[in-house]
């Protein structure tokens, strides 16, 4: 039942079991083969180069933060040999990655920073972003019905969503903490939403697809290459607060009835 802390990096280029319990390290250098025999907590980085090997025996590797500056990347070729939990909520500066080539299941997806992925994720579960999500050229997320929630719980969590193609899972935008947060829609992604709010405003240079009515309290912009497709749905503008004036801006018929 002993625990184990490594407090900087660790690098294992032959054999190491870890102990009947939970294994925390800040950043693993995989070369060699571990056994996992409890949760394994990274703080950081998790590579596993193409010699190494890992043993998850039913266990999760969790990538969690407790400070500043904790930021991670999760590096493999091929799929993960264990499911991952991605819970970085402690503060704005902790962002993930999936590196690419490397393919990951989650059980969780929780971030105030940025997320991109660069390689293929699969989730589990819904996933909660309070800033911006990235998938990278070779990058995929496989949705697997489930929802990506952009959402702001503090200032200055404004949110972009960038891929290329159709985005892997449904979205929903409740961007409603304060009049700081907005959300934009990349050029070139194209998402389906079933829910749309942002105090401070709506971009979309990308194609977004509606599944029900739309309430927006600032400005609507749809870019010079993006797409609304409403599907019979409605964008209201609406105010709740001082200081909420709107603007809608787009280039000839706008999708919606407003």
């Amino acid at each position: 039942s002993t625990t184990m802390t490594v407090t900087n990096t660790l690098t294992v280029n032959g054999t190491l079991r870890l102990p009947n319990a939970s294994t925390t390290v800040y950043s693993f250098t995989i070369n060699g083969s571990v056994s996992m025999n409890g949760p394994l907590l990274v703080h950081r980085n998790l590579t596993l180069s193409a010699s190494g090997t890992l043993s998850a025996n039913g266990y999760n590797v969790d990538f969690l933060d407790t400070g500043d500056y904790q930021s991670a990347t999760l590096t493999c070729t091929g799929e993960f040999p264990a499911t991952i939990s991605v819970v970085k909520d402690l503060n704005d500066y902790n962002s993930f990655t999936l590196a690419s080539g490397c393919v990951a299941t989650t059980t969780s997806l929780v971030g105030t920073r940025t997320m991109t992925i660069n390689g293929t994720l699969n989730l589990t579960q819904d996933a909660f972003l309070n800033q911006s999500l990235t998938l990278g050229a070779a990058g995929i997320l496989n949705g697997n019905g489930f929802v990506v929630n952009f959402i702001d719980t503090s200032w200055s969590q404004s949110s972009t969503l960038t891929c290329t193609g159709a985005f892997g899972a449904t979205i929903s935008v409740v961007k409603d903490y304060n009049n700081d947060n907005s959300f934009t829609l990349a050029s070139g992604c194209t998402a389906t939403s079933t829910n749309l709010l942002a105090d401070n405003g709506i971009t979309i240079n990308g194609t977004l697809n509606l599944t029900q009515d739309v309430t927006s309290e600032r400005d609507f912009a749809v870019g010079a290459s993006g797409t609304l497709n409403a599907n019979g749905y409605t964008v209201s503008f609406v105010d709740t607060a001082w200081s909420q004036s709107s603007t809608l801006t787009c280039t000839g018929a706008f999708g919606a009835t407003i």
